[in-house]
């Protein structure tokens, strides 16, 4: 997830790397580790999917700009419960290919989203 969220942002024009496995509460220190002057945090409370033929994805994230001194600039925060239907011959190939579509669809959304974009300049 980080390493196509910061392709993303990259595919935008922002310069950005993904950095894995930062807490809320370490990510001013990690700021500081870095020439950085934006951090860009995804908190994933959850994130499930459940396949049997339909497939339901449940999905409670968080994105959070933070400038170089750790204060929180943005954040927008994306929660729900959907069906993204299913396929009764394959189910597994259809959970795979709708979950990664679904994941593109918020998280382009909350990229574009005006106090993200705002926040990043």
């Amino acid at each position: 997830m980080a390493n196509a969220i910061a392709a993303e942002l990259n595919r935008a024009g922002w310069k950005a790397e993904a950095v894995k496995g930062i807490q809320l509460s370490q990510s001013s220190a990690a700021i500081a580790q870095t020439e950085k002057n934006r951090i860009l945090l995804v908190t994933i409370r959850k994130w499930e999917s459940d396949t049997y033929l339909n497939t339901e994805l449940t999905v409670d994230v968080t994105l959070s700009v933070l400038d170089s001194n750790g204060k929180l600039l943005a954040a927008e925060s994306y929660r729900s419960q959907k069906n993204l239907g299913g396929d009764f011959v394959n189910p597994v190939a259809h959970a795979r290919k709708s979950v990664l579509a679904e994941f593109s669809k918020i998280f382009s959304d909350l990229l574009r989203r005006s106090t993200i974009v705002s926040a990043l300049r």
